[in-house]
């Protein structure tokens, strides 16, 4: 486990398709850095009826993690779909070429 560097980046290829079934539900996805907690550093979240879709991949770059510098972390990448009222609500997500340079 090596600590990152200073003025860390993180960059990703992502897909994703969310999709709500009502005004109540939401579906998201996320990259978390935790360092002892967690920290949202990206995220796309939708809610209310609506639709996201990424049709292609989608580069994400350059990502500011200065704040985890010379720190170990956990990187988590979250997919959510809440909804109370139904089972359709959906999120999906495809995720490659993560780098943190």
């Amino acid at each position: 486990h090596d600590a990152l560097p200073i003025s860390p980046r993180l960059s990703y290829q992502r897909q994703l398709a969310l999709s709500d079934a009502n005004i109540s539900a939401s579906a998201g996805f996320s990259a978390i850095v935790n360092d002892g907690s967690d920290h949202v550093v990206d995220s796309k979240t939708i809610s209310g009826f609506t639709s996201y879709n990424e049709a292609s991949f989608t580069a994400r770059t350059s990502i500011d993690l200065s704040a985890f510098a010379g720190k170990t972390v956990t990187l988590k990448l979250v997919v959510t779909a809440s909804d109370l009222s139904s089972t359709v609500t959906s999120a999906t997500a495809v995720v490659d070429q993560i780098q943190i340079q």
